[in-house]
């Protein structure tokens, strides 16, 4: 999950975030069908796409411009050869958007709130393990103690937890799946 939100923090153009963009069920199940005549369109469709946000997150990983082409080619490459699987072409895009949406939600809170300044401090701290004496470098220009940034990092993950949820929640047509599809995302983030 690291390079996810890295790559969303990191990942601007002229005009913004590269985003994935967001896909209907239907074209992806269209895609899944091969021996439908749909199939190929809706494949092609899905490959259009995904192919660039694809290229400029392998890009913001650190590979050139040739390496990232080939890496996302070869991506489709493989997909090809195993009869394609619209799934696999879909899932990180759709956890991605998943992701920056809850994110996106987050941090509207927290500018509606008046704590714009807060968030932009806090956010590295939506995942991973925080080590010790970390809270200390942002204490200060917050103005606030270490106690009180551990209860707000604390605060803001649990809030950012939730909102995935809830994000999840909008994909799912039985609410009793959502907890199947929070470990499905769980599993593509970390692929």
């Amino acid at each position: 999950m690291t390079s996810i939100v890295a790559e969303r923090n990191g990942g601007h153009t002229g005009s913004g975030h590269h985003w994935f963009a967001t896909t209907h069920w239907t074209t992806v199940l269209a895609a899944r069908h091969q021996a439908s005549p749909d199939a190929t369109t809706a494949l092609e469709k899905l490959c259009q796409t995904y192919w660039y946000p694809l290229y400029a997150c392998i890009r913001r990983r650190g590979h050139n411009v040739h390496d990232a082409q080939d890496l996302t080619q070869s991506r489709y490459g493989r997909e090809a050869a195993a009869h394609f699987s619209p799934e696999t072409l879909f899932d990180p895009g759709w956890a991605v958007t998943i992701l920056d949406q809850a994110l996106a939600r987050l941090r509207e809170q927290f500018a509606a709130d008046g704590r714009s300044e807060e968030f932009a401090f806090l956010k590295v701290y939506l995942e991973g393990e925080t080590k010790p004496g970390e809270y200390e470098a942002v204490a200060k220009p917050l103005q606030m103690s270490v106690g009180a940034i551990a209860v707000a990092v604390h605060r803001l993950r649990q809030t950012y937890r939730n909102l995935v949820r809830s994000e999840v929640a909008q994909t799912v047509s039985d609410r009793r799946d959502i907890e199947e599809e929070m470990r499905h995302l769980l599993k593509v983030i970390s692929e």
